[in-house]
């Protein structure tokens, strides 16, 4: 006997317009599913990682009345995996190391990739980022992410 459809949890809000919906939710909102709760933790995880990653790699310009990418060379923790972990490990991030490693360094490395796109080219007047390189053809200080 085949089992019953999952009820899915109502979102906290919905807006709907002609074209699309958009559902906001929260923890105890988000879709029941097979491996959804897996990736809901892998986003908490890289959020909190991101916090700290984020102030350590984008500082506010005043003169430019805008944040920049621009890291401290002596403890950029970004130039290896290992040393990603490490720092992960240090500021009470609750993973293993191999899953820092292989998992959350690339997304933080992407993530940073189009941030400093995004901030590069909204400084240089250019209109939208050319999509057609990708995030993984971008480069930070000679680091090939391809």
């Amino acid at each position: 006997m085949p089992r019953p459809k999952t009820t899915q949890p109502t979102p906290c809000y919905t807006y709907e317009f002609p074209d699309w919906l958009i559902e906001v939710r929260d923890r105890k909102t988000q879709p029941i599913g097979r491996g959804l709760h897996n990736r809901q933790g892998f986003v908490e995880i890289t959020e909190k990682i991101l916090d700290f990653a984020s102030r350590d790699y984008f500082k506010f310009d005043p003169s430019l009345s805008q944040y920049i990418n621009k890291p401290d060379r002596t403890r950029d923790y970004l130039k290896s995996a290992a040393s990603f972990a490490r720092k992960c490990e240090l500021e009470g991030i609750p993973r293993e190391t191999s899953s820092l490693r292989k998992r959350y360094y690339y997304e933080v490395l992407n993530w940073i990739a189009a941030v400093t796109q995004a901030l590069d080219a909204a400084l240089s007047g250019t209109a939208a980022a050319d999509r057609t390189l990708g995030i993984a053809s971008l480069s930070i200080d000679n680091l090939r992410l391809d």
